[in-house]
């Protein structure tokens, strides 16, 4: 290797792992290498990835009628409902049926580059309701490791009528 200064970068990191920082060194025609003016021992220059931190993201789901009034629980348990989670647009995880609560887990709090994730919800459902409001859960590597964020989704009904069918015998 010639003598000089060089950039030790890596592209990817793998997979659970965030990417570490570049490292600055000197290579001297003697074959030393120093990083930041010291000397680095038997003139190796080692990088180390660190594990990504992970979360996880806690759903309730509210069901209202057109006026913001809570449904029947014994209407409730006829609703049934598709919660697609997206990270940063793409499919992450699924989460379907009727229990109204649930639980995204293992979560990666950066992409592949080290950059933030929006966490954003999707759902197919019963055509008379939509979701009220879609959060955006917003990570990154400054999230604390295993914290639990917590999102209340609401379906409102809309005026949507289901089909009636008569038959003639």
């Amino acid at each position: 290797m010639p003598e000089g200064d060089y950039i030790f970068q890596e592209d990817a990191a793998p997979v659970g792992c965030l990417k570490a920082d570049p490292i600055e060194f000197h290579f001297s025609a003697d074959g030393q290498v120093t990083i930041q003016g010291v000397v680095v021992p038997n003139s190796v220059v080692e990088m180390k990835d660190k594990s990504a931190p992970y979360i996880s993201i806690k759903i309730n789901k509210n069901w209202v009628d057109k006026n913001d009034q809570p449904v029947p629980d014994a209407e409730k348990s006829f609703l049934v409902a598709r919660l697609q989670l997206k990270a940063n647009g793409a499919d992450a995880k699924d989460l379907s049926g009727n229990q109204w609560s649930g639980e995204f887990t293992n979560l990666p709090t950066t992409d592949k580059d080290g950059g933030k994730i929006n966490y954003t919800f999707v759902e197919d459902g019963d055509p008379r309701y939509s979701l009220k409001d879609n959060p955006i859960v917003t990570v990154d590597r400054e999230t604390p490791n295993q914290e639990v964020k917590e999102v209340t989704l609401t379906n409102k009904e809309i005026n949507a009528e289901l089909a009636k069918i008569t038959a003639q015998k």
